[in-house]
C-alpha cells in the first residue's frame, strides 16, 4: 500500500466523493460531491474522520473473519490472510445491500464492472 492514497467513492456511476488516506499519518481527509448522505461513507459534515471511523469503514465493506468459507473467499482474490484493507482493494468494497463502492488509482473500472446486482 502507497503511504497515501486517493480513494475515489462511487454511487453507482456516480462519484460522490475522494478520502485521501495517509496510512503513515493515519489520518483522512474526504470531499464531496453530493449532499445525500446515503451516497456518502461518511456523514456530509464529517471531512476529517478519524482513523478508527475509517477503519470502521473498511471493515463494515468486507465479508466477516468468522465466515464460514473464509479461506476459499480469500483464495479468490488471491490473499493468504484476512486483511480488510486488501480485501476492500480486491472487492472495490462493493456490497449487496447497496451501491457504493470504491476505485483505487490506477484502475478504470466502472460499476458495471463491480456491481452485484442492478
Amino acid at each position: 500500500i502507497t503511504m497515501k492514497t486517493k480513494i475515489e467513492v462511487f454511487w453507482r456511476d456516480e462519484h460522490v466523493s475522494d478520502m485521501y488516506v495517509d496510512y503513515t499519518k493515519q489520518t483522512i481527509h474526504v470531499e464531496n460531491y453530493t449532499e445525500e448522505d446515503y451516497k456518502l461513507p461518511f456523514l456530509v459534515g464529517n471531512l476529517t474522520p478519524s482513523w478508527e471511523e475509517y477503519q470502521l469503514l473498511i471493515d463494515s465493506r468486507v465479508f466477516p473473519r468468522e465466515r464460514q468459507n473464509c479461506k476459499e473467499i480469500l483464495s479468490c482474490y488471491e490473499l493468504d490472510e484476512y486483511d480488510q484493507e486488501a480485501i476492500c482493494r480486491k472487492s472495490h468494497a462493493v456490497m449487496y445491500s447497496d451501491y457504493m463502492w470504491f476505485r483505487y488509482p490506477g484502475e478504470r473500472v466502472t460499476f458495471d464492472d463491480v456491481k452485484v446486482r442492478d
